[in-house]
């Protein structure tokens, strides 16, 4: 920490880049920022890499008519429901949402929609 001398300072609090300004009962001090490193679990590099595992699959293994597939499917089925308003979400984001928790369970990549 240091102290800053002068007016021009005198209204600054808040963060700024990586510098933090107080004023405190002995005046005006500037510190850096602290930056919190959470160290990920086990469960999220898990899920991290099988992510990794398929979008690897989704543009090399799968061929374009099932890619195209996948697109069709997600034209015609809602991912959810908000509001009662049917929210359509990509043949990617399809994919993802019926393999993830298949890899997850121990059991192949469905390559074709249900």
């Amino acid at each position: 920490m240091k102290m800053l001398p002068g007016p021009a300072t005198c209204e600054l609090t808040g963060t700024i880049g990586h510098e933090t300004y107080h004023r405190t009962r002995f005046g005006k001090i500037v510190s850096k920022k602290l930056t919190r490193y959470r160290i990920p679990s086990e469960d999220f590099l898990r899920n991290k890499a099988l992510l990794g595992n398929l979008t690897y699959a989704w543009g090399v293994t799968l061929t374009a008519p099932q890619r195209t597939a996948w697109t069709a499917y997600s034209l015609h089925k809602p991912g959810s429901i908000k509001c009662g308003v049917p929210q359509f979400i990509s043949g990617y984001t399809w994919f993802i949402k019926v393999n993830l928790p298949r890899l997850r369970a121990g059991l192949p990549i469905q390559l074709l929609p249900p």
